[in-house]
């Protein structure tokens, strides 16, 4: 039952993680950001270390994991900027992740949804226009 309920919470925070990340990116699409640099897209495009496969919220180490990631590829990076997003994101992560339990994990990442948006927006539009310049 327990395991029942955890997938189930990983699942629906997933989505809405998803659901929020998306509306940021096309709500603002109008907003004009700075180029990002070769460097930063060859980080972004060849040698980040994200693996999607670990972003659910299942298992606490997972989060952690995924925290961990984040905040690696954000030291590999220069823009400031792209730098600070992915941090958010990660600090969500780690945050979650010292949670007592799945359900506390998800409460925890629905309460600082906006943070990791923000976070994600910033990565997203950084690797659209890396893919869109490649």
């Amino acid at each position: 039952m327990e395991r029942r309920r955890a997938s189930w919470i990983g699942c629906a925070l997933a989505a809405a993680l998803a659901v929020v990340g998306s509306v940021i990116v096309i709500g603002s699409a109008d907003i004009a950001a700075a180029a990002v640099s070769d460097d930063d897209c060859e980080v972004l495009l060849n040698g980040g270390s994200i693996d999607s496969g670990n972003s659910g919220s299942d298992n606490l180490e997972n989060l952690a994991d995924q925290a961990d990631e984040y905040t690696a590829l954000a030291d590999d990076l220069s823009d400031k900027k792209l730098k600070k997003g992915l941090r958010k994101m990660a600090g969500v992560y780690a945050a979650a992740s010292r949670a007592k339990n799945v359900t506390a994990a998800g409460l925890v990442i629905a309460k600082r949804s906006k943070e990791w948006a923000k976070g994600y927006q910033a990565y997203a539009k950084a690797l659209n226009q890396c893919l869109a310049s490649s």
